[in-house]
């Protein structure tokens, strides 16, 4: 049953590609470029902070104080938690 899961969601990302590379006439139908990309490269930069934040709420949440420590200074403040230890 997972497996399926899995095969579907592959193929659902593979099948734009899919599309493009045995028709060419489907280019299109493509968006081109210009700076609206710019624009919505940064719009879409907001859910990716709010994710950063939640996730690192739920971090907290489960690996208390020391856990957010290591996330965002990195392995270095495994340091301090065996002195604190």
């Amino acid at each position: 049953m997972s497996l399926s899961v899995f095969e579907a969601v592959g193929v659902g990302l593979a099948l734009p590609y899919v599309v493009l590379a045995f028709s060419p006439g489907a280019r299109r139908f493509l968006p081109k470029p210009g700076a609206w990309m710019n624009t919505f490269k940064q719009v879409l930069a907001f859910p990716v902070y709010g994710t950063a934040v939640w996730l690192a709420f739920v971090l907290s949440a489960e690996a208390a104080a020391i856990g957010i420590t290591v996330a965002l200074t990195g392995p270095r403040a495994d340091r301090f938690r065996r002195l604190a230890l």
